[in-house]
């Protein structure tokens, strides 16, 4: 059976101050079966610093934003292979 690669870039909370983000973890499966979910979870240490953004990307495109500074906070944009359920997003 056909396994669907997950090639996710995180790119996480540009600080104000250009601060660099420590990450405590960050959890993407290394494979799943093609139309299984997949469960994305970070976590990051800002050290006291105030979160600017959080940026989820497949395959160099954005699907997912979290700017707490934003109205809404977050957005989400339709991206072929990729379904957000917004009632399991967590930020």
């Amino acid at each position: 059976m056909k396994t669907l690669a997950v090639s996710l870039l995180l790119f996480a909370a540009l600080l104000k101050e250009c601060v660099p983000v420590r990450f405590a973890y960050l959890g993407v499966p290394g494979f799943v079966l093609k139309g299984q979910p997949v469960w994305l979870d970070c976590g990051y240490d800002l050290e006291g610093n105030e979160l600017y953004s959080v940026k989820w990307y497949k395959d160099n495109v954005e699907f997912y934003r979290y700017l707490p500074s934003d109205n809404p906070s977050a957005q989400m944009y339709k991206l072929d292979g990729v379904y957000l359920d917004v009632s399991n997003l967590i930020v």
